[in-house]
C-alpha cells in the first residue's frame, strides 16, 4: 500500500471546495426526495433555483425519450406529469454527467465507458427494485449512477496514478480494488464514499457507494447496497462495464443475489432467464438517456419565465 500517496488523497479531500451550483441542487434533490416527507413544491423550489438546470430539466422531459403527449412549459408540470423520482433522475444525471470536465492529455481515462456504465447501473439498479417491489424512493438510481463516483474523483485529481493502476490491474490480473490500494493507498468506494459524505448525501447512499462492492458489510441499507452489486454485474456482463475483471463473473451466485433473496423472497421466485432477457432492452434505455443528457448538458437551455411556476 503507498502510505504516502494515500495521505495525498486524504489531505485533497480535506482542501476540496464547494460544488458548483448546479451539482449543489441536483445532491438537495437527491436528499430532499428521499425523505419520506418530500413534496412536489420542495423539489421544484430547489430546481428553480438555478434557471439554467431548470431549463435543461424541461428539454429533457419534452424529448421523444419520455414520449409525453403534450409537452410541459414548467418545473411544476414536469413533476406533476413525470413524478418526483423521474424529475431527480433527470436532474442528476444532468449535474454528474457536468460536474467533471475531461482532463487533457494522454493517456486518457475512458470518461465515455465509465458514464456509460454508471448509467447502466442506476437503470439496472431501478429495473431490480421494480423486479423486487422494494420501495427505496429512487435511492437505488442515485446509488446506481454514483457508485463508482471515487474512480472520477481519482481521474481528476490523481489522473495518472489511477491509469497506472488500471494498468497494474491488466497486467497483474487483479481486482480493481487491489491494484488501487497498491498505487493510491485507498480505494475507489472508499474515495467515493468520502466524497459522498462530504457532499452531505444521504447516509444510505454513501453506505452503498462505500460497500457496492461488498454489500454484506453495509451498515444501514444492505439491499441498496445489493441491488447496485447486482446491476453493476449485469451491466458489465452485458458489455456495459469498467472492470473487465468482473465481465466473467455470475451475478446470480454473488453474496450480493443471497441478500436479496433473503430480505426480499420476491426475487427467489423470478424466472432468472426472463430477468436476463429482459436486460438488453433496460440497457439500451440508459444508452439513450446518456447520449439525451450529454446533448442538453451541452446546450444553453432556452430562456422563459415559466419556469419560475412553482406547484400550488
Amino acid at each position: 500500500m503507498s502510505l504516502h500517496k494515500r495521505k495525498q488523497v486524504l489531505l485533497t479531500f480535506d482542501s476540496f471546495g464547494d460544488l458548483p451550483t448546479l451539482a449543489h441542487i441536483a445532491f438537495q434533490v437527491i436528499a430532499v426526495v428521499s425523505q419520506d416527507n418530500s413534496s412536489m413544491r420542495d423539489v421544484a423550489r430547489l430546481v428553480m433555483q438555478d434557471p439554467p438546470l431548470a431549463g435543461r430539466v424541461l428539454r429533457v422531459a419534452n424529448s421523444v425519450y419520455y414520449g409525453l403527449r403534450q409537452p410541459v412549459s414548467s418545473i411544476s408540470q414536469a413533476l406533476v406529469v413525470l413524478g418526483l423520482n423521474r424529475i431527480k433522475e433527470i436532474v442528476s444525471g444532468i449535474a454528474i454527467l457536468s460536474l467533471f470536465p475531461t482532463v487533457p492529455g494522454e493517456p486518457v481515462f475512458d470518461r465515455a465507458r465509465f458514464w456509460n456504465h454508471s448509467v447502466a447501473t442506476a437503470f439496472v439498479s431501478r429495473y431490480l427494485s421494480q423486479l423486487g417491489r422494494i420501495k427505496l424512493q429512487g435511492e437505488e438510481f442515485a446509488a446506481g449512477l454514483l457508485h463508482d463516483l471515487g474512480l472520477i474523483f481519482f481521474d481528476q485529481y490523481f489522473h495518472y496514478d489511477i491509469i497506472a493502476a488500471l494498468a497494474l490491474q491488466e497486467k497483474q490480473k487483479l481486482p480493481l480494488s487491489q491494484a488501487e490500494t497498491r498505487i493510491l493507498g485507498l480505494t475507489h468506494p472508499e474515495a467515493g464514499a468520502m466524497l459522498a459524505e462530504r457532499w452531505k448525501l444521504p447516509a444510505s447512499l454513501v453506505d452503498a457507494i462505500h460497500f457496492h462492492h461488498e454489500p454484506w458489510k453495509a451498515k444501514i441499507e444492505p439491499t441498496l447496497a445489493a441491488l447496485v452489486r447486482m446491476a453493476e454485474l449485469m451491466a458489465t456482463g452485458r458489455g456495459v462495464g469498467f472492470d473487465e475483471a468482473e465481465k466473467s463473473k455470475n451475478p446470480l451466485v454473488d453474496p450480493a443475489w443471497q441478500i436479496l433473496t433473503r430480505q426480499h423472497p420476491v426475487f427467489a421466485k423470478l424466472d432468472q432467464r426472463e430477468v436476463i432477457a429482459q436486460l438488453d432492452e433496460v440497457l439500451q434505455k440508459a444508452q439513450e438517456f446518456v447520449r439525451l443528457v450529454q446533448t442538453v448538458a451541452s446546450e444553453p437551455p432556452p430562456p422563459g419565465d415559466d419556469l419560475l411556476t412553482l406547484p400550488a
